[in-house]
């Protein structure tokens, strides 16, 4: 029994430390893990459209460079629900948002390539941990519609 307690005791010492790594964002993953990063497959919704979205990354940003990533936005098809690309009714901002810290990063830039596609330069998150990227649809100050994608950087 003593044997035993010795055991159970360096399992609980040694069984549990784990290597600190500084964050890894040459990966970067949405949080959310039924999501495909890059595909059509409508994970993504805005609120009030439900037009959805796919964003895949160009160039992922690091902690001394900038990052690109590209984005497309569809509707379902009625008839079979695949992916019909559409324009959003404005270039969407897009935000990088840190919600446990209560702010934001530096400004991203976003320009149309074609039609529902947009290309979303000078991203930049200013720390590690848990992040959003906000798509929003504006109209003047006003945003009409909304989509949220949670990031671990």
């Amino acid at each position: 029994m003593k044997y035993l307690k010795l055991l159970l005791l360096s399992m609980l010492m040694f069984g549990c430390a784990q290597e600190k790594k500084p964050p890894d964002t040459n990966n970067l993953k949405p949080s959310n893990t039924t999501a495909r990063e890059g595909t059509a497959d409508c994970t993504y919704f805005f609120n009030h459209s439900r037009l959805c979205l796919s964003y895949s990354w160009v160039k992922a940003p690091t902690d001394t460079e900038l990052g690109t990533f590209t984005f497309k936005t569809y509707r379902q098809n009625v008839l079979d629900q695949t992916p019909i690309q559409v324009d959003l009714g404005s270039i969407p901002d897009v935000i990088l948002w840190m919600p446990s810290m209560g702010h934001g990063s530096s400004p991203v830039t976003v320009e149309k390539v074609d039609t529902g596609t947009y290309r979303a330069t000078r991203v930049f998150f200013i720390m590690p941990g848990e992040w959003q990227i906000k798509w929003q649809v504006k109209q003047g100050s006003t945003v009409e519609d909304e989509l949220i994608v949670p990031i671990t950087i």
